[in-house]
């Protein structure tokens, strides 16, 4: 061949990513193009052996197998016309190649006499396409094991993709029996027609919807409840291709919830049923306050001659778990309870909830502190029993005798108040003596707790508060700690609303404007 045209031709095949080769079997020769020499880590010209008689060294040992197979029968079989395979080969530097190897079998008098054919290093192509089955792989092993229902739908509301739990949940044995079905297959035309609106809200907005109950209606079987989030699912143009979300079965959860509706009710007819609506969650226990109740600042103007009363309540999730009141006794006395429930969400607001009808029950025994919590510590036990499981509460309640100037102080868990000296500059120990903190209230039916007494004329104000002032977070990730809170407190003594100057405070030192926990503060000063 002219080396001229044989530049020509490489500088061509070069351009294009393609290579020729030539195998002559009658003389048991080939020629292989400078682009295929290239494809193998190569210096162009040198001798490259031919790897279709001797594949070993050249071909990837995990292809072997099938590149002499696919050959051989390409070889044997009179009736084939070319040999196709694509496989991976070895660089002279041990790496990896992609090649997509093509031929023309030439045959005279039913032997072959030749194979002439191209070669193409697809190696940048087959690396994406395993990227992408990875990638897939991984997506598939994610969805597949959370504890979640998940799927994928397309613009007209078909799955698209399912996890093994949604396949599960629709009463499917497969994703193929959910793939391309909408929701009309498995819901009611009600429930169906109603996620259907939402999908359509998210596609056309562009907004996800969040956290919401969704009440199911079956063609089959019997109601259930999903707590679910949708979200738009995009290409990688950013636009709308259809939507993505995830569900949590709160079947059970719901029916509790009604069933301990009914418990509250009958135990504070003031108390409102909550709504399905998580949103109206939160507006259902601002509700409860004592501070939103109507007569809170009635009852604090009854005591205005014996102590200046202040309070501050901010919750931080749709569901508080915190909860303050001021209890009527008789002339110049005065009830002070406070307590946080363990956990947040929707167990801890009906705690919470119930707590409140338990202490009207238990005002019989107010004027007794230790007798006072044991009543609600009962009332807990036998209202959950096994049901919710353990939830333990934090309380104090104090009752301050203004007649005998003396407060006495009974703790269910870390409780404790902050007392502080006259003149408000020092802390006042409160554990001492026989005084020691108990465990928690809806714990143990034999919990006991024991009472501390301090005469009010050593004590300046009293400061209740819930573990969220205590635990606020700086940018740093430090706690605000017990010896910071009653350093802040002592500064906000003699302001006129002591609670509110410190819950600023606080939020100064967390530098935020909001806490990451509900912070309940009662202060308690002589109005001496």
């Amino acid at each position: 061949m002219d080396p001229k045209f044989q530049q020509n031709i490489d500088a061509i095949l070069d351009a294009s990513n393609e290579g020729i080769w030539d195998w002559s079997l009658a003389s048991d020769s080939i020629y292989f193009s400078t682009s295929i020499h290239t494809f193998l880590g190569r210096i162009p010209g040198s001798d490259l052996e031919n790897f279709f008689r001797k594949p070993d060294g050249v071909i990837h040992p995990k292809d072997l197998v099938s590149f002499r197979r696919t050959l051989q029968q390409a070889l044997d079989d009179p009736t084939a016309e070319c040999f196709a395979i694509d496989c991976r080969a070895m660089r002279i530097d041990a790496s990896v190649c992609w090649l997509r190897i093509r031929a023309v079998i030439v045959r005279e008098l039913g032997r072959v006499q030749r194979l002439v054919g191209t070669m193409i290093d697809i190696s940048e192509r087959c690396n994406h396409e395993q990227s992408l089955k990875r990638e897939r792989s991984m997506l598939e092993m994610v969805v597949n094991n959370v504890p979640v229902l998940m799927y994928f739908k397309d613009r007209y509301s078909r799955y698209r993709i399912v996890n093994d739990k949604m396949v599960e949940w629709l009463g499917c044995s497969s994703m193929e029996d959910v793939v391309g079905h909408t929701d009309a297959q498995f819901y009611s035309a009600e429930t169906a027609a109603s996620i259907h609106r939402d999908e359509l809200r998210v596609i056309e907005s562009g907004e996800p919807i969040p956290e919401k109950i969704r009440h199911e209606h079956w063609k089959n079987k019997p109601d259930s409840f999903v707590k679910e989030v949708k979200y738009p699912w995009l290409d990688r143009d950013g636009e709308v291709i259809g939507t993505f979300g995830a569900a949590t079965d709160v079947t059970r959860l719901r029916l509790l919830q009604s069933k301990l509706e009914n418990v509250a009710i009958d135990l504070q007819s003031k108390v409102q049923s909550y709504r399905e609506e998580l949103a109206m969650a939160r507006e259902l226990q601002q509700a409860i306050l004592p501070v939103n109740d109507g007569y809170w600042q009635e009852r604090v103007d009854c005591l205005s001659q014996h102590a200046r009363i202040d309070s501050s309540y901010q919750s931080a999730l749709e569901l508080a778990g915190d909860y303050y009141d001021l209890l009527p006794l008789s002339d110049g006395k005065l009830g002070v309870f406070i307590c946080d429930v363990s956990g947040i969400g929707v167990r801890s607001a009906f705690i919470v909830s119930m707590i409140r009808g338990l202490i009207e029950k238990a005002m019989k025994v107010a004027d007794e502190p230790t007798l006072f919590l044991h009543s609600l510590n009962a009332g807990m036990i036998n209202l959950l029993g096994e049901t919710m499981g353990k939830l333990p509460t934090a309380a104090c309640y104090t009752v301050m005798d203004f007649n005998t100037a003396i407060a006495t102080v009974a703790v269910a868990g870390d409780m404790e108040p902050l007392v502080f000296t006259p003149e408000c500059d020092a802390v006042l120990e409160l554990s001492e003596g026989d005084f020691e903190p108990s465990m928690e209230l809806g714990v143990d039916r034999d919990a006991l707790f024991k009472s501390h007494s301090i005469a009010l004329s050593e004590a300046g104000m009293f400061l209740f508060s819930t573990d969220g002032a205590r635990n606020s977070k700086n940018p740093q990730g430090e706690s605000l700690g017990l010896a910071r809170l009653a350093a802040l407190a002592m500064q906000a003594a003699d302001a006129e609303r002591p609670c509110r100057e410190l819950a600023q405070a606080i939020c100064q030192w967390t530098e935020q404007d909001d806490f990451e926990d509900d912070v309940c503060l009662i202060s308690v000063r002589s109005a001496d």
